[in-house]
């Protein structure tokens, strides 16, 4: 399991869903330890209801050195807030108001984050500040620390399946009590009428390191910068993108869960 949406159990009547999720992975050293950059969108589709939590379970005992990296999307400088087919733009500093991959008004507001383990996963609980208001979109942005993410094997990096696993984290779900209920669906196929949907991950191996997967046909390509956009030497880079292998473009809902 890559990641897990849920609310917070008073927000659970509120309908709400993400509506665009990009992770890049840069893995930091042969030991496979990374560091992770997590942007992400989510639309309160509710009318009357607010929301002021959201948690996030990560299948990882390992995960520390949470970022709340929010800020950087009103911060025109910063390198990765263009790597979007969309149009980004800030429509209003002091608001907190930009256009994000064509999609406006998408508010920007600070977070409090704290974390716990649960069982065999990590649950980092998001307080929001300045609530959801009804029908707004919020990006949020984190950055995170994840030890021995893949295995190197010579001069190849194969990743190391609990991150991606599907059947990891079943213990905390448990633990959790996670129901439909609370659960946030992701809209996991690109529509080009809305603009909303759309899931890549990216991969990012240390210099002169190969990545190997058994997963899926990634596009393969490089990367010339780091999670704060400053120039670094380039690296093989991997992306998926989930449209890819659920039947091309389209409306798609999935769960929470995400794999």
């Amino acid at each position: 399991m890559l990641t897990c949406f849920l609310k917070d159990p008073k927000d659970q009547g509120v309908v709400c869903s993400i509506i665009k999720f990009s992770e890049r992975i840069w893995i930091l050293d042969r030991e496979g330890n990374a560091k992770v950059l997590r942007t992400f969108l989510i639309k309160n589709e509710d009318p009357t209801n607010s929301i002021e939590n959201l948690k996030i379970l990560i299948p990882s005992l390992k995960v520390t050195n949470f970022q709340d990296y929010s800020h950087t999307a009103l911060d025109r400088d910063y390198y990765w807030n263009y790597r979007t087919k969309g149009i980004y733009e800030i429509i209003n500093e002091k608001e907190g108001l930009i256009k994000f991959d064509n999609l406006s008004p998408v508010r920007v507001f600070k977070l409090i984050l704290n974390s716990q383990i649960v069982a065999d996963s990590t649950l980092l609980d998001i307080n929001l500040q300045d609530p959801i208001g009804p029908t707004q979109i919020r990006l949020i942005r984190i950055v995170f620390s994840v030890e021995k993410l893949c295995k190197v094997v010579e001069s190849y990096m194969f990743f190391d399946l609990p991150y991606f696993s599907k059947s990891h984290s079943l213990k905390a779900v448990n633990l959790l009590a996670v129901t439909e209920s609370l659960q946030i669906p992701a809209h996991s196929i690109l529509n080009l009428d809305t603009k909303d949907g759309g899931f890549d991950v990216h991969l990012i191996a240390p210099p002169k390191m190969v990545l190997s997967s058994n997963f899926g046909s990634p596009t393969t390509g490089l990367c010339p910068k780091d999670i704060d956009g400053k120039d670094i030497e380039e690296r093989e880079a991997m992306l998926w993108r989930l449209r890819n292998y659920l039947g091309g473009m389209g409306v798609g809902k999935l769960s929470g869960f995400l794999y």
